[in-house]
């Protein structure tokens, strides 16, 4: 086909995606959206960035262009509107202009085949095949049928309060857990977020929370896959090799299996989550766990690998004026603590790159300008989003301390007070622990392949991101939720990646030199065995947990389902505000008031959180008394519309003959465990403001 039968083509195939979107069914329009949305900017985008050039795993790098970069354009216009028109034309437009810029060139990327043989195929389609169905299922099978299930992922409560405030308003975001101040302005690192909820919009929110999430991180944990496998292939210039990196960031994970095993026969309890041995702060997640759990981080991190791979085949073309502000405003909206460690070895590989070319006056001169382009540019584009972090960080108390209490399994660590040295002294063997297999081949392995690692300027920033990123684990954290602390800990998702290349080294050598290399047969059996639980244990079992295990919600899903499919879109509702911390993602509906000590509800700081504190207190003060006036005017004040009594407010509350005061509460759903009270509208005489009290004692039901 001709330059201009392309050019057609392309916009024949926009046109139908775009109408494809309108169809009354998400069986069309979710695959129309998902063209246009993760597929079409990255393929016209590679046209620019590689034309005439051979490019394996094309696909792939398409989906991750567009998965890294849609969100910086969809930002700028969720600003303004939310609407699916919006939507939709914002998604069009950028195809459009893509086709317009890049599709002038009538060189296209010369595929070049991924794998050498069918069975390195069917073996990464099989990988990718188990991690995508599992990590999908985590997301979709607890509603699955119209069941009643939360996500194993507690961080799921934060994320769905992100998507379904994006449902509802355009940015900034709103608080889906206090309605007091739900229409506060809250800033958070939601750039992933937009890409499910883009999706959303484009079918007209016929897929579900659970549905759009889960597909968004299948196809991202695949992307990532893919890509571990394309740097470790480039690197190691062995398909087997690049197989097994891919597979050290999915189904073989760290050896938790040793220390969790030894909690169990010290009297503990089963873990699902193996790296939970640990104490939070110093807690490294298994790539694989972060799938289901942090995707935005996985996220950023893609975003990473995607830039190495770009410096790997052109480290000096002229579109990194423009296309590394992108990047680098996508990887700061979507993970600002992976953000600043990425940017600070970013400033380390422009300042080696400068330092190189010192004696080479005119292209230091040019290499100059350039930098300062892309810093300009990159103001720019994330100058407002830095602003609103400063907003929302003045609302938290405290911030990034170097100050540590001391690690329960402290050993070498033992011999200094607590702090970033006693952590370096016991950091190599938690990360190890943490790592597994790829922990013990980074360092020997990184040494053999050094001048190849440093020689490739994507690997050399890969190397860098991975050093700050480690040191940075131990030496950093965030003390705005105690006892709660992501921080730094996601910054050694990068250091994970070049450690599984590392492991793939390890399959790597000639049989000339096998006798001195006798040792790592043993060595790579042994490691495999001790990481595999984390993706035949850990991994399915996440994906089913709401399957196997007792769901604490089961009993009210009666309500549950009412308050979802019979409420006015915006009713308040109101259950006990620290057992209920999991409803918003079962009812689509705001909430009165939540735990304000949650640490994923307190991601919603308000401007006054002592009111949020004092009102979570009157609420209980509200499910604690027998008097439904006093309850009602306390309930009232706050919004809320309807109020869940079920099993959770029974076992805590008691029988709660305060909503049974027909004159204050109207009953409009009742079953065996649970019923929904709705407030009355028409009371007179008890609209007095109430001081809120402090929070009353819990009690057990009879």
């Amino acid at each position: 086909m001709d330059h201009r039968g392309r050019v057609i083509g392309h916009l024949v195939g926009l046109v139908l995606a775009a109408l494809g979107c309108l169809a009354p069914t998400a069986w069309v329009a979710g695959p129309a959206a998902a063209a246009l949305l993760l597929w079409a900017p990255g393929h016209l985008l590679l046209r620019r960035l590689y034309r005439g050039q051979s490019c394996r795993g094309s696909h792939w790098l398409a989906v991750a262009a567009s998965i890294t970069l849609m969100p910086v354009p969809l930002a700028w216009v969720w600003r303004w509107s939310n609407s699916f028109a919006a939507i939709l034309a914002c998604v069009l437009g950028v195809n459009l202009m893509l086709l317009v810029v890049c599709g002038h060139s009538a060189a296209v990327p010369r595929p070049r085949a991924m794998f050498p043989t069918r069975r390195t195929r069917l073996l990464f389609a099989a990988l990718l095949a188990w991690v995508t169905v599992c990590v999908f299922c985590a997301y979709w099978l607890p509603e699955a049928g119209g069941r009643v299930g939360t996500r194993a992922a507690h961080d799921y409560v934060k994320h769905h309060a992100v998507l379904l405030s994006l449902e509802r308003y355009p940015l900034p975001l709103h608080n889906v857990f206090y309605a007091a101040e739900a229409d506060t302005a809250y800033y958070y690192y939601e750039y992933h977020y937009l890409v499910p909820a883009a999706l959303r919009k484009l079918t007209h929110d016929r897929l579900s929370v659970g549905e759009a999430l889960g597909f968004t991180s299948a196809l991202l944990a695949a992307a990532f896959l893919a890509l571990t496998y394309l740097l470790a292939r480039d690197v190691l210039h062995s398909s087997a090799a690049a197989l097994f990196a891919a597979a050290c960031v999915s189904i073989i994970g760290g050896w938790d299996v040793i220390p969790v095993a030894l909690q169990i026969m010290g009297g503990g309890s089963p873990r699902i989550v193996l790296d939970s041995w640990s104490p939070v702060p110093w807690r490294i997640h298994n790539v694989a766990t972060q799938f289901t759990w942090c995707p935005q981080h996985i996220a950023a991190t893609l975003a990473l690998l995607l830039a190495c791979h770009a410096l790997r085949r052109a480290p000096s073309a002229r579109w990194w004026i423009w296309l590394g502000p992108m990047i680098g405003a996508a990887i700061f909206g979507t993970s600002v603590y992976l953000a600043m460690t990425i940017f600070l070895a970013t400033a380390a590989y422009v300042g080696l790159r400068l330092l190189e070319l010192r004696h080479e006056a005119r292209t230091l001169g040019r290499t100059s300008l350039a930098v300062l382009a892309i810093t300009a540019l990159g103001v720019v584009l994330m100058g407002v989003q830095a602003w609103q972090y400063h907003l929302m960080g003045q609302r938290f108390p405290g911030g990034l301390t170097a100050q540590w209490d001391r690690f329960a399994y402290a050993f070498f660590g033992r011999l200094v007070p607590p702090g970033p040295l006693a952590n370096y002294l016991d950091g190599w063997w938690i990360a190890l622990v943490d790592f597994g297999l790829p922990g013990l081949a980074l360092l020997p392995m990184a040494f053999t392949l050094r001048a190849r690692l440093w020689r490739n300027a994507g690997m050399r920033l890969l190397v860098l991101v991975s050093a700050v990123g480690l040191v940075a684990v131990f030496t950093l954290r965030s003390n705005i939720n105690p006892g709660f602390d992501y921080s730094f800990r996601v910054a050694t998702i990068p250091a994970n990646v070049l450690a599984a290349i590392c492991a793939g080294a390890l399959l790597r050598g000639r049989r000339s030199v096998a006798r001195r290399r006798f040792w790592r047969r043993p060595v790579i059996v042994v490691g495999v065995l001790l990481g595999l639980p984390v993706g035949f244990y850990e991994l399915p079992l996440t994906a089913v947990r709401s399957l196997v295990l007792k769901e604490r919600h089961a009993a009210d899903g009666g309500a549950i389902s009412y308050l979802r499919t019979q409420t006015p879109p915006d009713a308040v509702v109101q259950g006990d505000p620290l057992e209920r911390v999991s409803l918003p993602q079962l009812i689509q509906r705001q909430m009165g008031v939540l735990d304000p000590d949650n640490p994923h509800v307190r991601v919603f700081m308000p401007r006054d959180f002592a009111a949020m504190q004092a009102n979570a207190a009157a609420v209980q003060q509200a499910f604690a008394t027998e008097s439904g006036p006093r309850a009602w005017t306390t309930l009232r004040r706050l919004g809320v519309t309807h109020v869940l009594v079920g099993s959770a407010e029974r076992r805590n509350w008691g029988e709660l003959p305060q909503f049974a005061d027909a004159s204050h509460f109207e009953i409009v759903y009742k079953d065996k465990h649970a019923a929904v009270y709705r407030l009355r509208t028409d009371v007179e005489g008890h609209a007095h403001e109430q001081r809120p009290a402090s929070a009353p004692t819990r009690t057990e039901s009879p």
